[in-house]
C-alpha cells in the first residue's frame, strides 16, 4: 500500500500550522526513535525517513504499516497534532487496502476454457 504524507500539518482549526509537512515530520521521528521496536530495524527506518525527507510515498505491506502505526503512537517526543494526523494517514491506507482485498475476494471468478 502507498502513503502519502507530503500534506502540510494542520491546527485544530484545520489551519496550516508550519511549512513543515507530515511526512518531515515522521521522518524525523523515524530517525531519532530509540525505542525498544526498533531493535533490528535501523536500515528500514532510516530508509523510511529518507524517503519522506524527500517528500515521496511510503510503499508498505500491512506488516509494517503496522510496525508503522505501533511505533508512531509509542513515540514519547511526538506531540499529539502530529501524531493523530499520521496516523490518520495510515489508518485511511489500511482501510482501503482492507476494502480493496475483501471486494476481490467476494468478486467471482470466471473459468475460460481454452481449447
Amino acid at each position: 500500500m502507498q502513503l502519502d504524507f507530503n500534506t502540510q500539518l494542520k491546527t485544530l482549526s484545520f489551519q496550516p500550522k508550519t511549512e513543515e509537512t507530515v511526512g518531515k515530520i515522521l521522518s524525523s521521528i523515524l530517525a531519532s526513535e530509540t525505542g525498544p521496536g526498533t531493535k533490528d530495524k535501523a536500515l528500514k527506518l532510516w530508509a523510511w525517513a529518507e524517503s519522506l525527507d524527500h517528500d515521496e510515498p511510503l510503499n508498505l505491506d500491512l506488516a509494517d504499516a503496522n510496525y508503522l502505526r505501533t511505533l508512531v503512537d509509542t513515540a514519547d517526543r511526538c506531540q499529539v497534532l502530529a501524531k493523530a494526523q499520521i496516523l490518520q494517514v495510515i489508518d485511511s491506507a489500511k482501510d482501503e487496502l482492507v476494502r480493496l482485498e475483501k471486494e476481490a475476494r467476494e468478486k467471482p471468478v470466471q473459468i475460460t476454457r481454452v481449447d
